[in-house]
């Protein structure tokens, strides 16, 4: 049934508040009361648009949150720069994050956590969300494979998939650790590995 401009609005008011909410405190923790409450919604209303609150996560995750991380990856890339630069870039940024360092961690590999197994359609919507990160950081390491900079037979997206690896790792460490210089220090390890290997390839 189509929307009136009204309605979408509305809609998406709904969405966004509730994105505000489950990113910064979580899917559980997000009653529906708070999420009618910051959209100025009746539960009536908010009915119209969904069917639960599980729809509506489905929607913030679908429509909310894919498109804002993709948004802030992609500011972060410079076309006129050199792709490692972008990659070390994207991990530096990823990995010192304000939600990462105040110990709250990453929002969507928190959601990936706690919702991957709460049914296949969650986890279908965050693997949808992180292989669309892997895929930014995969565009980077091809272009490393048309300069010829990477090992003949190297495939950008596992390459790619192992660094997002990496970086999820050495967040998760920290949150449980607080330790600013441990997370420095297994990024800088992980990301020698991969520049190791490229320098390699630089001084054939």
């Amino acid at each position: 049934m189509p929307y009136t401009k009204k309605a979408i609005a509305t809609r998406r008011r709904i969405v966004e508040n509730a994105a505000n909410l489950i990113f910064s405190q979580g899917y559980t923790r997000t009653k529906l009361e708070q999420v009618l409450l910051a959209a100025n919604v009746q539960k009536g209303n908010f009915y119209y648009y969904f069917e639960s609150k599980d729809d509506l996560g489905l929607a913030v995750i679908r429509e909310f949150g894919r498109s804002k991380v993709l948004e802030w990856l992609e500011s972060i890339i410079r076309d006129e720069a050199d792709p490692w630069d972008n990659i070390t870039e994207l991990v530096s940024q990823i990995a010192q994050s304000p939600e990462v360092l105040k110990g709250h961690g990453n929002p969507v590999s928190n959601l990936a956590l706690e919702l991957s197994g709460v049914s296949d359609d969650f986890r279908r919507e965050i693997d949808g969300v992180v292989n669309a990160v892997i895929d930014v950081f995969s565009d980077q390491f091809d272009k490393l494979r048309q300069a010829s900079r990477l090992e003949p037979g190297s495939d950008p997206r596992e390459l790619a998939s192992f660094l997002f690896c990496l970086v999820e790792g050495a967040m998760m460490h920290y949150k449980v650790t607080r330790n600013t210089e441990m997370l420095r220090s297994n990024l800088q390890h992980g990301m020698r590995i991969i520049r190791n290997t490229l320098q390699k390839v630089n001084q054939n």
